[in-house]
């Protein structure tokens, strides 16, 4: 019988939703206490990232700064074995990011002097992909208890700061992570549901709402106003600030002290002018970045509970449309003619240099993934991992836009290759009348009678297979 494969396996995708079930005993109150702790770090580290506002927060209390990083150390140890548990226990995922917390700890503390930056980085990162999962799965008394975490670290933010502002950031994850558990419910039981990369979308898009909401009343208190005028003048005294930065930057060597970029005002200009041009493209590069490992860390969640069997295929399966293939090859090609000089270059070039940043990790590693897949199907397992530790600085370095390049043209042009190949064989001879024509997709219905009958099928076999061993015993 020639039928339609579905996208998932059997069952439809139907009969196998994310239970609402909750997490129940230990690991369920594991996690809410986690959870409830993480979300409780945003509002209580913010103050503690800059040295200025530390002291300014903290006062003169006795061995402040050895408490913080004491307690940054510890969160940070917790969070790197909570990671390696649940990593385990689902195959694949949040193993991962054990190694990821550690080289980022070492980074951050070499080059800050402190652990804060990470620890609210992992702190958030934690609440939006652990969060949607006890949101995804959540029953009724779950659905009453989870509210409480942001209302409670709330309270005790807002009794410690005496801050409403910075206390409310305890509230900064959670939309994101509910927009995160209904995509990944949505994805895991609809067939026309959102695909993987549309449910990080939707997360990026929540998550740049709500911390466009909170960047907009930090910037109206710290101002006063937010009028045209008053934000082009912070913005040409960051200019300014950046610029006298770079032209005043030292470095040492021995008894020998340089300033390599004094002198170039025209040159560090441009780079300044760059790197404001090109800021919201990395900012929303940095959401995204976040959106997706939260949504790798909802997925491992989610199979190390024992929801496995409800994130397959299309949930798992990360492809860019065709369309924002399209839009990163133009936007390559306006950035490429218009940008040139950074200080003049015009609007029109300034967007498509936003939007080529933007798009380029995610083909990028929708590219690294098909490669990684064809060396596989090719029988070539042990030379992905030799080739991904032998060109370890080209991966860094050169291949994030050669992947993005190319899966941007086998988007496009693949489509239509394929279908002058089609064009150009010789037509099929007329299939047998018995034969079906042009099968169209099945619907759930159709897709479970087919798994029924396969199941009753495979279970008359196997009683016949037993009634012949006992005629066999018995003879």
């Amino acid at each position: 019988m020639n039928q339609t494969t579905p996208r998932n396996e059997t069952p439809p995708l139907s009969l196998c939703p994310i239970p609402r079930r909750g997490i129940p005993g230990a690991p369920g109150a594991l996690l809410f206490i986690l959870l409830s702790l993480s979300t409780l770090v945003l509002p209580l580290w913010t103050p503690l990232l800059f040295p200025a506002s530390r002291i300014a927060f903290v006062g003169d209390f006795p061995n402040a700064d050895t408490l913080i990083e004491g307690f940054s150390l510890v969160y940070l140890l917790i969070l790197a074995f909570y990671f390696h548990r649940t990593g385990k226990l689902a195959g694949r995922g949040s193993r991962g990011l054990t190694p990821l917390i550690v080289l980022s700890s070492f980074a951050c503390f070499g080059m800050y002097g402190s652990l804060t930056p990470v620890v609210w980085a992992f702190a958030l990162f934690f609440v939006i992909g652990e969060g949607a999962v006890l949101l995804a799965t959540a029953n009724r008394l779950t659905a009453l208890l989870a509210p409480l975490i942001p209302l409670l670290t709330f309270a005790i933010s807002l009794a410690l700061w005496r801050r409403a502002d910075i206390a409310a950031l305890a509230f900064l994850p959670w939309p994101t992570a509910l927009t995160l558990a209904l995509g990944t419910r949505s994805s895991a039981s609809k067939e026309n549901g959102l695909t993987r990369v549309g449910v990080i979308c939707a997360a990026s898009l929540t998550l740049s709402v709500t911390a466009l909401l909170f960047a907009t009343w930090f910037a109206y208190r710290a101002f006063g106003s937010l009028s045209l005028e008053v934000l082009t003048q912070k913005l040409d005294l960051l200019r300014g600030e950046l610029a006298a930065f770079l032209l005043n930057y030292q470095i040492a060597y021995g008894d020998t002290v340089v300033a390599p970029l004094a002198g170039k005002e025209a040159e560090v200009q441009n780079a300044v002018n760059g790197f404001i041009n090109t800021l919201p493209g990395t900012l929303i590069v940095v959401i995204n970045v976040i959106s997706t490992l939260a949504q790798m860390l909802t997925l491992s969640g989610l199979h190390a509970y024992g929801f496995g069997n409800s994130v397959t295929g299309r949930v798992r399966d990360f492809r860019i449309s065709a369309v924002s293939a399209a839009v990163y090859m133009l936007s390559w090609i306006v950035a490429l003619v218009a940008v040139g000089d950074n200080s003049s270059s015009t609007v029109i070039g300034t967007v498509a240099e936003n939007l080529y940043i933007i798009l380029t990790p995610g083909l990028a590693l929708a590219g690294m993934f098909r490669l990684l897949r064809t060396m596989a199907m090719q029988g070539a397992r042990l030379g992905c991992g030799f080739f991904l530790l032998i060109f370890v600085p080209c991966l860094v370095l050169y291949l994030p836009a050669v992947a993005a390049l190319s899966e941007a043209v086998i988007l496009v042009f693949g489509p239509l290759v394929a279908k002058i190949k089609k064009t150009a064989k010789k037509p099929p001879s007329d299939p047998p009348p018995n034969s079906p024509k042009n099968d169209k997709p099945l619907s759930d219905e159709e897709l479970f009678e087919i798994y029924c009958r396969e199941q009753e099928e495979q279970r008359r076999a196997r009683e016949r297979q037993e009634d012949h061993h006992k005629d066999d015993d018995k003879n």
